[in-house]
């Protein structure tokens, strides 16, 4: 059993948020991985766009996106939705629970943040973007990320060492219970790594799960790099 979340969840994440505050905010995806062959088509559309997070009416509010996600056993969710971009002055949450039933649960999860408005001169112009990802394997912790940027706080330096190092772009990409080697995996995305300005570094948690995080200029690269990876875990 197959799910392949490609750019909006169940069609609800490609989305302009603006003026999404407190009980306003969408709680979006909750339930088990549903089989493809319940969908029109058998999947979700494509859209290689991205999502705007605009500044909330008034001032002050916040969007945010929720979810919680079941993967039974021997079914697959390719989870990819649209790049985050976020205008000035903006704010923006993301929570997301994963439960894996087992082993035999596969997960590929991806996201793309964009530092804002680069090309209007808006680099880190939003006010908080914070990000929460736990993935569980039979009720035990498996993954935990915790990702929080608060450019407009006094001392913050997103720019610099550590955070975005003069990029404008990060994309992570995780992938549980795939039976795929490490080698192989990164002759996968080489190719495309080869030829961009960028920075990746591919991490090992547990005995069958990769992370990677790369750093670039432009959504577009990235984009790119997550369907190459799914193409290859399909035939893995």
């Amino acid at each position: 059993m197959e799910d392949d979340t490609d750019q909006s969840v169940r069609q609800g994440l490609g989305i302009i948020a603006d003026g999404c505050t407190g009980q306003d905010a969408p709680s979006l995806l909750h339930g088990p991985v549903q089989s493809p062959a319940s969908l029109p088509s058998g999947r979700l559309p494509a859209d290689h766009g991205r999502q705007g997070i605009g500044r909330p009416h008034g001032g002050g509010g916040e969007a945010v996106r929720e979810g919680r996600v079941t993967v039974g056993r021997d079914a697959t969710l390719f989870y990819a939705p649209l790049p985050v971009l976020l205008f000035a002055d903006s704010a923006f949450r993301s929570a997301f629970a994963i439960e894996l039933a087992d082993e035999t649960s596969r997960l590929f999860y991806s996201d793309i943040l964009a530092c804002g408005r680069a090309a209007r001169g808006e680099r880190f112009a939003y006010r908080l973007y914070r990000s929460r990802v736990y993935i569980t394997l039979g009720g035990i912790l498996l993954y935990a990320d915790n990702f929080r940027f608060a450019p407009q706080e006094d001392g913050a330096d997103c720019e610099g060492f550590t955070q975005y190092e003069g990029y404008t772009h990060l994309g992570n990409y995780m992938l549980c219970h795939f039976p795929v080697r490490e080698e192989d995996l990164r002759a996968c995305f080489r190719p495309i790594l080869d030829v961009h300005d960028c920075q990746a570094g591919l991490t090992r948690f547990g005995e069958t799960n990769l992370c990677l995080k790369v750093l670039a200029n432009g959504s577009e690269m990235l984009v790119a790099l997550q369907a190459r990876i799914k193409d290859f875990l399909r035939c893995a």
